[in-house]
């Protein structure tokens, strides 16, 4: 109140002493400045549409992550979930003959070879790993000293394309554990009638013949089949495991990495990698449609689908 007493009076001497023009001149410069001060005012204060990150909308802008230059590139299969089906019935399936050879032993886990992947850089050429055969097995758990193969497929690729295929169910000694039927869908009905390993070991090993084996995390296939009396190291080949393959081309996302949501090239990049290693993770990752997961036939068509597209990103 006083204030405004005291503007009042200094306003009536100016009239006073210098006239009612001297008085207009200095409400133009006091709105002037009041303008100028609030501009001032706006400047300061932060743009919430520059540093609030809405990562809601942000992470569904397609088209943002797609075009910015700097982030982590894609790679698709661009296969639709037809095309799969079609690929996994045009296969053709060999035969599996049963034979019952004392030349089939189970084999201890520690006379296993060493078995050394082979690494895929710049300077391969791709047609070069274009013939191949992939393996997958299923089983009643994960400890290869206690655990049985009860189902086992391989899928020849040639030129990148699978061609022809390998499988079948195996009967376990033992009732299958609640825990594995969960996860890959088998039961003890499914196999009862279906022969054991040792039975078709040979029909295996005949079908792979000498080719180059691919898997994902596939020491934890070759374990297996080495214990069951498939032994795979007295042909020289060379071993590809696409789970290796993929922490090459594909980087884990890390979002402790990047809190700093004002640079979007970072943080787009960081979207675009993957959330971990696992076959279903990154066929999703890669435009590779699958259905039946952990069952044999379809984890080995999918694995070596994987296989080319990281071959071709990595020597391309």
């Amino acid at each position: 109140m006083g204030a405004i007493i005291s503007f009042i009076i200094f306003c009536g001497i100016i009239v006073l002493i210098f006239g009612w023009e001297a008085l207009i001149f200095i409400a133009i410069l006091f709105i002037v400045g009041c303008v100028f001060a609030v501009s001032l005012t706006k400047k300061e204060q932060p743009n919430n549409d520059e540093s609030t990150f809405d990562y809601y909308s942000y992470h569904n802008d397609s088209s943002t992550m797609c075009n910015n230059t700097s982030a982590t590139k894609t790679v698709t299969a661009d296969l639709k979930e037809e095309d799969f089906h079609k690929m996994l019935s045009s296969l053709k399936e060999n035969k599996v003959a049963i034979s019952i050879s004392d030349a089939v032993k189970k084999n201890a886990i520690k006379d296993m070879p060493e078995i050394k992947f082979t690494n895929v850089t710049k300077k391969n050429i791709a047609d070069r790993m274009s013939e191949y055969v992939v393996i997958d097995v299923e089983t009643t758990g994960l400890q290869v000293g206690t655990c049985e193969i009860i189902e086992v497929a391989a899928v020849r690729f040639s030129d990148f394309s699978p061609t022809e295929c390998f499988t079948t169910l195996l009967k376990s000694k033992k009732p299958i554990p609640a825990e594995a039927t969960q996860i890959n869908n088998i039961t003890d009905l499914m196999v009862s009638d279906k022969p054991y390993f040792n039975e078709i070991a040979n029909s295996l090993s005949d079908f792979i013949g000498n080719s180059n084996l691919v898997g994902h995390n596939l020491s934890f296939d070759l374990k297996f089949l080495y214990k069951n009396g498939y032994d795979f190291t007295t042909i020289k080949r060379k071993y590809y495991d696409t789970l290796e393959l993929s922490k090459k081309v594909f980087k884990k996302k890390n979002y402790n990495e990047y809190k700093d949501h004002d640079n979007l090239a970072k943080y787009a990049d960081n979207l675009n990698r993957v959330e971990n290693y696992k076959l279903r993770t990154l066929c999703k990752h890669t435009g590779i449609p699958f259905s039946g997961e952990h069952r044999a036939l379809n984890d080995s068509l999918v694995t070596g689908i994987l296989f080319s597209i990281l071959v071709k990103e990595i020597t391309e």
